[in-house]
């Protein structure tokens, strides 16, 4: 949604943004993102075919939706994960935009609602602080939960999406 809102500004009304996998911005900050290399390799390795079980467990891992030591398996989510791990065949590395630069999210002039949840990663919630100070008209709205705060706090959610829509 990003790069498409950075491609087509005039064409964004509004921006919600839940914790976006836009990690070239960090980069271009100059951060070290050796996570993110971990897990760009997993994801990159699974474009265009089958994903394993495990495969799905590992990238659960490293996309902090499940501890290191915990039994992915008997997570409650788990059945739903496992039906739609396919989607993880669907990211290419072509999507990686390095060519970017940090300035492009001075293009997007659409209000913009940028969400994270308290228990999420390290990594996400500082990507979602990043862009809340680079996007011109940024706010910034924290949830209680994970990476799925939007889901976990589908109400306190739905009320910040309708305020930001109304203002927008």
């Amino acid at each position: 949604m990003i790069e498409f809102a950075i491609e087509y500004p005039q064409r964004v009304r509004s921006l919600t943004l839940v914790e976006p996998a836009a990690y070239w911005i960090l980069a271009q900050l100059g951060e070290q993102l050796d996570e993110v290399e971990v897990s760009n390799g997993l994801v990159h390795g699974l474009f265009g075919r089958q994903v394993s079980e495990d495969e799905l467990a590992t990238f659960l891992r490293l996309g902090g939706l499940a501890e290191s030591g915990e039994d992915v398996r008997s997570h409650p989510n788990w059945g739903r994960w496992v039906e739609h791990r396919t989607t993880l065949s669907w990211v290419s590395p072509l999507l990686d935009h390095a060519e970017r630069s940090i300035d492009d999210l001075g293009r997007i002039a659409a209000p913009a609602l940028v969400t994270k949840g308290t228990s999420s990663t390290p990594l996400d919630r500082r990507l979602v602080d990043v862009l809340g100070t680079h996007l011109p008209h940024a706010r910034v709205s924290e949830f209680e939960g994970d990476h799925a705060h939007h889901i976990q706090q589908i109400d306190p959610f739905l009320e910040a999406l309708e305020a930001h829509l109304t203002q927008a």
